[in-house]
């Protein structure tokens, strides 16, 4: 569950739409054996200066994080008794200046917010990590721990990553560092080797079918059907932020037409494929652009194993059958073929390539890989 409350004006690069922020959440599914891996840190008076929480995005990394600092600042580093988990009182203090960003000894580092451009910045600069050093530099204005965190560490620079680890080498005292990361194997060697890592497992399907029930009786989300909640919830790889964006953005819709395009892509026309990609164009498509990335990585994987595995596929949307067929032959030519489109999404990304344009191209491409594997 979430408490409701205001976003501000400035839009936050690890914001999830308008859904709430992980520093609002009140809930945390799943991942009770990292918890208790941050509780037993506490209960050893040994705890780490600095963690990285790994694992898919949306899968609940900045909420673990943003539940342990509240722990943390509320009770200044000594566990109550009888507490079993890191919950905090949704009505205490703590919570709402956590919430409200108004918590003196808590930072947050994050890719920030260029108005000139409308556009967040492409990376988290090295002055963004400079802030740490007056912050790190004063004593905690309440007694107890600064703690600084780090949504994603995947975004910091070359200069920010080698200004994040001069700190990491000397850390100051009652001080935590709390570094999330997608991908943690591209991080430097060096900023791996001085944090305890937590890595988060993908929520089970029927957990992230129960948070959509509830969201959508709610309201924060449509209701669903059981069938659409069971297809989100396979399409998401155990991902509720994931989940969530898919039932209250259209990524269940997205991915039943990108199945009829794919099914059709063999005698399709040019006209059909064109009006799909559309929808990617300007900045208000760039949300579903980043679900089709998404989905076109579901794809492959799941043709590629079940190619290798043998297994009949179990549809969970009409038509997957049919396009399943026509990528089913030679797996490796559709490992190649996903690759080249990883590429030209990083490059598209990186440096605004015409993301119609270039879905279109991913599309041909396809369709002649098709003719190619007959």
């Amino acid at each position: 569950m979430a408490k409701k409350f205001e976003i501000p004006d400035i839009p936050e690069s690890d914001r999830l739409g308008e859904f709430s922020h992980p520093r609002e959440t009140t809930d945390l599914i799943g991942h009770r054996d990292p918890e208790q891996a941050l509780l037993d840190g506490l209960r050893s008076d040994k705890l780490h200066h600095a963690w990285l929480i790994s694992g898919p995005r949306g899968v609940g990394k900045a909420t673990l994080a943003y539940r342990f600092a509240r722990f943390l600042l509320c009770h200044g580093g000594e566990i109550p008794a009888g507490a079993d988990t890191l919950q905090v009182d949704p009505e205490d203090p703590v919570f709402h200046r956590v919430a409200a960003q108004s918590h003196s000894d808590l930072v947050a580092l994050r890719r920030p917010y260029d108005e000139k451009t409308k556009k967040f910045k492409r990376d988290i600069p090295v002055d963004e990590v400079r802030r740490l050093n007056p912050f790190f530099g004063k004593k905690a204005g309440e007694g107890g721990w600064r703690i600084a965190i780090v949504d994603s560490a995947d975004d910091l620079n070359n200069n920010a990553a080698n200004a994040l680890l001069k700190i990491l080498e000397e850390p100051p005292e009652r001080a935590i560092l709390l570094l999330l990361s997608h991908a943690p194997h591209r991080l430097l060697p060096t900023i791996r080797s001085r944090c305890r890592s937590l890595s988060l497992k993908p929520v089970p399907p029927q957990e992230v079918c129960d948070v959509l029930e509830r969201r959508g009786t709610t309201g924060d989300i449509p209701p669903l059907s059981l069938e659409d909640r069971s297809a989100i919830a396979y399409l998401c790889g155990g991902s509720i932020g994931r989940a969530l964006a898919y039932a209250g953005e259209g990524g269940l819709d997205l991915y039943k037409d990108f199945i009829h395009v794919l099914s059709t892509l063999s005698h399709g026309d040019y006209e059909q494929v064109r009006s799909f990609c559309t929808q990617f164009s300007g900045q208000k498509g760039e949300p579903k652009w980043v679900m089709f990335g998404e989905i076109l990585e579901f794809w492959f994987n799941r043709v590629v194993i079940h190619a290798v595995s043998g297994l009949p596929l179990q549809e969970i949307v009409p038509g997957e059958g049919a396009a399943f067929e026509y990528f089913s032959a030679v797996p490796q030519m559709w490992v190649d073929q996903w690759e080249q489109s990883g590429h030209l999404f990083e490059r598209t990304n990186a440096v605004n390539l015409d993301r119609v344009q270039v879905s279109i191209s991913m599309f041909l491409e396809y369709k002649e890989t098709i003719k190619r594997a007959a």
